[in-house]
């Protein structure tokens, strides 16, 4: 069962096929099970179905167009009514990944060491050569993406030109989340979980994820406070923890996806698909700890805030940027967070 104090099931629905991958915008649903993309109305009726020549492996949804990845091919289905908006695009051995790319368009990963540039509705742009790629994590902007690298770096490209990669450090993940709100999850091969906020040459911060025993991430999702993961045990865990760590469903379950405020949607691969709504409770205790966390950095004196900048300029003085880029935002200097940042990119 859920806990009455955090999620409650708003719906449910079983489908055919296995499902393998989930997507999420707004209340709207799209799911890969089996051979079909199916979307799912805000109360879980099938609005429609569409059936591809092979498995669906991952689906993205962005503005009127769903992408699926099945077999070799990409497809790009209209979100009206799912029927496909070109014939596929298809490369030797299939997609990796997909990602929509802000201001319009998709970016895919083969399973070599290409990235491939298509338009909005699939005309392809040009083909770049990265490297290879286990996730696509996200996008700073529309040029710069973050990239999960095969060696386990995470590494900006850009995708315009030549498609230059630049490895933001040398630290190996075992496994990094998709970025939501310029923020990440991620786990070391040790099994440490970490929930940092990078940018194109480094991280604004990158802070320890307090978990009661060892998270060994599949899939998660960002929420209101925090982020909802799945562990390899199938279990559905908050980061970071709260009380014991229960898990937040008896059931064991493979996919989470979010809307990033107060609905999560969960699945296993057999088909089940629940959605979940934050409780009253939930959400108001979230409030309350967002004006708390306001009031403690108003309540900041002048006095502090002398002392937290005399520390951000003697950690600069000592080149230790990205220390003093987190003090420097911490009190609201723009100027000094962006002036370190141009430092540390000459610097590379």
């Amino acid at each position: 069962m859920i806990e009455e104090s955090a999620y409650t099931v708003a719906w449910s629905s079983l489908l055919d096929g296995p499902v393998t991958s989930l997507a999420v915008d707004g209340r709207d649903v799209f799911v890969a099970s089996g051979h079909e993309v199916v979307h799912l109305s805000e109360d879980g009726v099938v609005k429609w179905s569409h059936r591809l020549r092979t498995s669906v492996y991952q689906v993205k949804v962005a503005g009127d167009t769903v992408a699926a990845l099945s077999g070799p091919d990409m497809w790009l289905l209209d979100r009206k009514d799912g029927e496909p908006r070109l014939d596929s695009r298809r490369v030797p051995g299939g997609f990796r990944c997909v990602s929509a790319r802000p201001g319009g368009g998709w970016l895919a990963a083969d399973r070599g060491d290409h990235l491939h540039l298509f338009a909005e509705h699939g005309r392809g742009i040009r083909r770049l050569r990265a490297g290879g790629v286990r996730s696509i994590a996200g996008w700073f902007d529309r040029e710069h993406l973050l990239s999960h690298a095969v060696d386990g770096r995470l590494a900006v490209v850009l995708v315009e030109g030549e498609g230059q990669r630049r490895f933001i450090e040398d630290r190996v993940w075992a496994w990094v989340s998709p970025m939501q709100s310029n923020s990440v999850l991620l786990a070391t091969p040790d099994g440490r979980l970490y929930v940092g906020r990078p940018n194109p040459w480094g991280w604004d911060h990158l802070d320890h994820a307090r978990v009661p025993d060892m998270l060994d991430p599949t899939s998660a999702a960002p929420v209101h406070d925090g982020w909802i993961a799945i562990d390899v045990s199938g279990e559905l865990r908050k980061v970071p923890a709260e009380d014991d760590g229960a898990p937040l469903l008896e059931a064991s379950v493979d996919w989470v996806e979010s809307n990033g405020s107060d609905g999560l949607l969960v699945a296993d691969r057999r088909g089940l698909i629940r959605w979940l709504n934050a409780s009253d409770a939930e959400m108001q205790r979230s409030d309350e700890l967002r004006l708390r966390a306001r009031q403690t950095r108003e309540a900041m004196g002048w006095e502090q805030r002398a002392q937290v900048f005399e520390r951000a300029k003697d950690l600069e003085d000592a080149g230790a940027y990205s220390q003093a880029i987190q003090l420097y935002r911490s009190l609201g200097r723009d100027e000094d967070v962006h002036r370190l940042l141009a430092i540390q990119e000459s610097d590379r």
